[in-house]
């Protein structure tokens, strides 16, 4: 797919802005609480922006992206509920407005984290299930780095503190699965975006492990 150049650019920059801002915030113990109230309206920015900057306005696509953000969403309710899926947790209040224990836009976390995996390994010269078990992969890494600061930032809290292996692996099969999902959309993904959106939240994650 042919990068829209000035729509990459508009929305790279914007992103870095926020990004570069709110890891500031975050670092200053003055300002982080403000900051971190700010996370909604980042998840919403990064998740419009992506599909902006993406331009793929096929209904087929957009109705695969609104299921994986629905899905995503109750497999959460589930698991807060149950306990059985990740471990042990439940959600604080900084993602913002929830319903049935669970932040409504946790789904947009997920959505972005599946396109942009998806769109960093399409071109690799592997089986289709291979790429989306490395398209998983790259998720799990990610939430890695996430789990220690979103306890610290109230995003979610584990039972003890402890992240349990359960969540990592339970982590990988939804991940493999709304992939898999994803590839019923045929998705027209640039590369270029995908690669941008998962490094600049991987970088601002991994720096908040040194700033906070």
């Amino acid at each position: 797919m042919k990068l829209t150049h000035y729509r990459f650019y508009i929305a790279a920059f914007v992103l870095l802005l926020f990004y570069v801002f709110g890891f500031r915030g975050m670092c200053n113990p003055a300002e982080r609480d403000w900051f971190v109230s700010k996370t909604p309206l980042n998840l919403v920015l990064t998740t419009g922006l992506f599909l902006w900057a993406n331009k793929d306005y096929r209904p087929r696509f957009l109705v695969v992206c609104a299921l994986i953000w629905v899905l995503c969403f109750f497999v959460e309710v589930a698991g807060v509920t149950t306990r059985v899926i990740f471990g042990n947790y439940d959600y604080g209040r900084s993602l913002g407005v929830q319903w049935l224990q669970v932040p409504l836009l946790i789904g947009a976390n997920w959505l972005v984290l599946v396109l942009s995996t998806a769109g960093m390994v399409q071109h690799l010269r592997m089986p289709v299930w291979a790429r989306w078990a490395l398209a998983a992969a790259l998720m799990v890494a990610l939430d890695w780095v996430i789990e220690p600061i979103a306890m610290q930032l109230d995003f979610w809290q584990w039972e003890n503190g402890i992240v349990p292996l359960q969540n990592y692996i339970a982590w990988y099969v939804v991940a493999f699965a709304m992939q898999a999902l994803l590839h019923l959309a045929k998705p027209r993904l640039e590369t270029t975006l995908c690669i941008f959106i998962y490094l600049i939240q991987l970088l601002f994650f991994a720096g908040l492990h040194w700033g906070l």
